[in-house]
This record gives C-alpha cells, structure tokens and sequence, in this order.
C-alpha cells in the first residue's frame, strides 16, 4: 500500500505577510502617482496663469500704444489712468495662509480680446468653478462681460530719476493649487513712460 504524502498549504502568517507587502507596495504606488499627477497639473496651472499674465502685460501695452498713436482708442487708456494711484505703493502682500490676499480698490483687469478694463477682480476662493486664476468668458458671448478671478492689475504713478512720469502695473496672481495648502502666486511688472 502506498502512503501518500499530505500537501500543506501556507501558514496564515505567510498569507498576512503577503498581503501586507502587496499592501504596502501598492500604497507606496498610489502615493508616487498622485504626487506625479499634482506636479504635472501644477505645471500646467502655472503655464496657464503665465500665459494669461503675458496677455495682461500685452493688453495694457497695446492700449499704451494706441493712445499713443491717438484716435478713438486712446479712450481705453484714459479709463486705465483713472485706476492710477498717485505714488508708488508697496504692493499686495503674497499670502502666508491658506487664501489669497483680498483684491485692493482700485485693481482692475484687462480684457485681452477687447482692450477694455474689466474692473471688478474677484479673488480666487477655494470653491470657485475655475482651475487657476484668469479671465475667463461666458461660453455664450466670448467678448462681453469677462469675469477676472484671480489675477488683477494694481497701477501706481512714479517720477523715474526727475524724467517723464511712468506708470507701473504690478499683474498679480493668486490661486489654489492642487496638493498644497499655500496658493500658488505669480507676479510681474510692466513700466510704461507718458509720451
């Protein structure tokens, strides 16, 4: 007669051992693409947000331009110097907290399609229906009524060295990104000389 012999299974700590690694390797692996997913949307938040500062700067220069070469649209740039204030400012603090500063009086936007002043700035909250900071069109009219949340334009009035006035424009920008608790702020600033 033949003895057979008996097949064990694994223990029930080889089985908890397993499942603890696979556990563990594949938590580590939700954790490195998550972090990867924030960083890629980060980037490309912070692209958009420069692109729409680059519009800003190009939409205040064109109507600089404009009113300097006279005619009907030197009307948009008269709207642009009433928002001046008459000496340099400090600036808006950048955030340390969880939010975005509060928009000052007197900041506006530019609405890049039509080189007209949009000038009531909301700043980003963290429930808005918009990604990062820009104006933003309805989808109905795509030149009226632009809505700016998150970026805005502070313009202040300097003599440079006893020359000619020059008006700066600090374009800020403020919004919540992904992964972080600190919003996410950009900022330039564009000299323009009174012709």
């Amino acid at each position: 007669m033949r003895v057979v012999a008996a097949k064990r299974g694994d223990t029930i700590i080889e089985v908890l051992l397993a499942v603890t690694v696979f556990s563990l390797v594949a938590v580590g692996a939700l954790t490195v693409m998550n972090r990867g997913l924030n960083t890629a949307e980060q980037a490309l938040e912070i692209t958009q947000v420069k692109q729409q500062i680059d519009s800003q700067a190009a939409a205040l220069r064109a109507a600089h331009q404009a009113y300097v070469a006279g005619g009907p649209a030197a009307a948009n740039w008269q709207a642009i110097l009433n928002q001046v204030g008459p000496t340099n400012s400090t600036g808006t603090s950048l955030p340390t907290t969880t939010v975005c500063p509060a928009i000052p009086m007197g900041a506006f936007a530019m609405n890049q399609r039509t080189g007209t002043l949009v000038t009531n700035p909301q700043p980003m909250q963290a429930a808005s229906p918009y990604p990062y900071a820009g104006v933003w069109f309805s989808s109905s009219d795509q030149t009226a009524n632009p809505q700016a949340y998150g970026v805005w334009i502070e313009a202040t009035r300097d003599m440079v060295g006893g020359f000619r006035a020059a008006r700066d424009f600090t374009i800020h920008a403020c919004w919540s990104i992904p992964g972080s608790s600190v919003p996410q702020t950009l900022e330039t600033l564009v000299r323009l000389y009174e012709p």
